[in-house]
């Protein structure tokens, strides 16, 4: 629409004489005009006629959770996109100057509206948000369902319902409240809760437990008055108390010897029970009670033990026959408490006349038994004093001093054999002792005896001679050894028995395996540690004696457990250090003789390492030289963050990356390139360049200022020019009009404002 004015008529160029016209078409529109006293002015505007843009299509944008959600807007033309004063809520917009418009983010539910205009025409699309409720997070979890609450932790508008998938029925305190509370559930499970508006719907999940406090009181039982047999028991009745609530039934269990409750037999579901034959053990008792209504739960009672206890196994020891003037110890046992027929409360009862004992014996269960053993006296003969000691076995001869009628014989306890002269002598000589040692000799009527002790000495000179071994001339080995020999000097006399022995590790020398009898001694295989080896040579006649030779040690050593430790790659230029660990001595492949070694060039690495004891072991690393990438030096620095770049002077193949500790982002043009540019820094400061080939790296830093121009251009006025205005009249725009001012022509000295609408 143009609007002309400064006259009182007007004459279009297409004809109209109206002060105001309206076009359609582009073109240029020229005006006369005509004031009060017949002057005339002309005054020309051209029109241009701008494309009208899209906005596409409205949207519905449905069940999201707030704030939330995303949509894009698709727009037909050149424009700038914007949101519209009035919206529900706020929402973030992304590509405002682009044809595509990216929503996220809304913040309320409703309708929005966006405009894409292009400072001269607009088109509006419309968004719709229907929001999701939100149910919350899960309910802490309800200890009871009988009697526990649940609250809902929902927020915005909704009903809350309850699910099929859910556990049994509850009841909903207020549907319409976010944050109602949910009670009188059915059973103990899990109930589902939902959350909806409508249109859309959100759940949550409460756990209902059954940590219900049982009802149940009273139920106990009491023992009866005698708890504790002997050997047997039948027909005990045990009392229970009244257990509440009345609405309940009654079971017994039964333990025999602390082993697992089981269901007791004869009369269930009553307050008392009576028990049948009971065997010895103990017999544990315990009623269950349990509601048939309100809360479903069980009580067990106290314990009641019935024990029968066996009666003791009573038994006398002792010798049964004594010697005049002598005594038997009868002890009883089976009991803690015993009484003898003499009167006697002790265990064990000294007897020494002939005739029969009986003992009472109590168990610590107070069970009872009894026993009773007899006693016989013979007369005793009298072997005398020991004799004199004997000094040389194999010369010595021992007088007895016995009285009264007897035999001699030679006890089982000697030191070996001996000959009686006469055995039914009192006064007998014996001689012919076979070792030195003890010889015990019993004087016996039949009944009784009597004893006597020959000590017989060994005051004999031992004629052994010449017992010693020889060491090998090899005597320490590395790893293993096997097949050594040790040499022994022959002994004397000839008329002996070699044996060896042998001792691990300074453990307790025992018999050698292998060849024995001989003067001379192989050994077997031989593991790691020390082996000690000594002969016996012992006497097979004359004066028996032996003699134990010196000691003979042969070590085997463990070799060192050799290893190399160091990096194994390194890049071209640097250097690992290789260190060997194991012994106490090194020689490495390279001539160095040090425990570390510092290697540069690729290839393997062989140290022979020796320990202590001079046994040795090899190890091997090898190492890897990597390709090193050359990053260059640091490029000159970047004025302006915006729009400088950096031009790389690496060589060498390798990709370019961006180190973490940079100061923003930017665009590495070509990564694979050595002498790549990086433009496009998101600010100013430091941008540390990494070039890698995978193995090795380098870096080099671009250093990025902010010394950028401001952009702004063409921001200039210019003053009108200076006129005079005589009796012409002067078209001048429409005040209403100016903010859309596209274009102004001037002819003659009028004034006309072209508006565009």
């Amino acid at each position: 629409m143009f609007t002309a004015s400064g006259g009182v008529s007007y004459i279009w160029s297409n004809g109209l004489t109206s002060q105001t016209i309206n076009m359609t078409s582009a073109n240029t529109y020229m005006v006369t005009v005509t004031d009060v006293n017949g002057c005339s002015s002309s005054s020309a505007r051209t029109l241009t006629v701008i494309g009208q843009p899209d906005a596409g299509q409205d949207k519905t944008l449905g069940c999201i959770l707030l704030p939330g959600g995303n949509v894009s807007l698709f727009g037909n033309g050149i424009g700038t996109w914007s949101a519209k004063l009035g919206n529900p809520g706020s929402v973030s917009l992304s590509g405002q100057n682009q044809a595509t418009l990216i929503l996220n983010n809304f913040t309320s539910e409703g309708k929005y509206t966006f405009v894409l205009t292009n400072d001269i025409c607009s088109d509006e699309v419309e968004v719709e948000i229907l929001s999701k409720p939100n149910a919350g997070i899960d309910p802490a979890a309800v200890g009871c369902f009988t009697s526990g609450t649940a609250v809902m932790s929902g927020s915005g508008a909704g009903t809350w319902t309850l699910g099929n998938s859910s556990s049994g029925n509850a009841t909903i305190a207020d549907p319409t409240s976010a944050t109602t509370t949910v009670s009188g559930f059915s059973a103990a499970g899990s109930y589902l809760m939902i959350y909806s508006n409508g249109n859309c719907s959100d759940t949550a999940t409460i756990v209902v437990n059954n940590n219900c406090a049982c009802p149940i009181a009273g139920n106990t039982i009491a023992a009866p008055a005698v708890v504790n047999y002997c050997a047997t028991a039948n027909g005990i009745t045990i009392t229970g108390n009244a257990a509440t609530p009345i609405s309940g039934t009654y079971s017994w269990e039964y333990s025999f010897d602390n082993t697992a409750f089981v269901a007791a037999t004869g009369t269930n579901n009553s307050k008392d029970y009576t028990t049948g034959s009971l065997s010895i053990g103990s017999h544990r008792y315990r009623r269950i009670f349990t509601t048939t209504s309100g809360i479903p739960c069980s009580d067990t009672s106290n314990v009641v033990t019935i024990n029968v206890f066996s009666n003791p196994v009573t038994s006398i020891a002792g010798n049964t026959e004594i010697c005049a003037g002598g005594s038997s110890t009868f002890t009883a046992s089976g009991g803690t408490g015993y009484a003898w027929n003499t009167g006697t409360t002790t265990s064990s009862l000294v007897v020494s006349t002939a005739g029969t004992y009986t003992v009472t014996v109590t168990n610590a269960n107070g069970c009872t038994a009894t026993s009773e053993r007899s006693l016989i006296a013979n007369p005793q003969p009298n072997a005398g004093i020991d004799p004199a000691a004997v000094g040389c076995f194999t010369s010595g001869t021992a007088v007895m001093s016995g009285s009264g009628a007897g035999t001699w014989t030679l006890g089982n306890a000697s030191s070996g054999n001996a000959t009686i002269a006469d055995p039914t002598s009192a006064t007998t000589t014996v001689s012919g002792f076979s070792a030195a040692g003890s010889y015990l000799m019993i004087y016996s009527n039949g009944n009784c005896s009597d004893t006597a002790t020959i000590v017989v000495n060994n005051n004999c000179a031992c004629p052994i001679a010449g017992n010693t071994i020889a060491a090998p001339a090899v005597v320490n080995y590395c790893a293993t050894a096997n097949g050594i020999t040790i040499t022994g000097n022959a002994a004397t006399p000839i008329s002996g028995t070699y044996s060896w022995e042998y001792s691990f590790d300074n453990t307790a020398f025992v018999a050698a395996s292998g060849t024995n009898n001989s003067k001379d001694y192989t050994t077997g295989s031989l593991s790691i540690g020390s082996h000690r080896y000594r002969r016996i040579f012992t006497t097979t006649s004359g004066i028996p004696c032996s003699d134990t030779s010196n000691v003979v040690t042969i070590n085997v050593f463990s070799n060192p457990v050799a290893s190399i430790s160091g990096n194994t790659e390194i890049c071209a230029g640097g250097s690992s250090t290789f260190t060997a660990s194991g012994g106490t001595a090194y020689i490495w492949n390279t001539g160095a003789t040090t425990s570390s070694l510092v290697v540069s060039t690729a290839g393997s690495y062989t140290v022979t390492v020796t320990n202590a004891n001079g046994c040795t072991a090899t190890s091997e690393r090898s190492l890897i030289v990597n390709p090193q990438p050359n990053a260059g030096i640091d490029p000159a620095a970047v004025g302006c963050f915006t729009s400088g770049t950096a031009v790389m002077s690496g060589s060498g193949a390798g990709t370019w990356t961006l180190g973490n500790s940079s100061s923003g982002t930017a665009t590495i043009a070509d990564p694979t390139s050595a002498t790549t540019t990086v433009s496009g820094f998101s600010a100013a400061g430091s941008y540390l360049m990494i070039y890698s080939n995978g193995n090795c790296s380098d870096t080099a830093t671009i250093v990025v200022n902010n010394n950028c121009a401001c952009p702004i251009a063409g921001n200039t006025i210019a003053a009108p020019a200076s006129s005079t205005i005589v009796q012409q009249p002067m078209a001048s725009p429409s005040q209403a009009m100016q903010r859309h001012l596209s274009q102004e022509h001037t002819v003659g000295n009028i004034a006309l404002t072209t508006l565009l609408s």
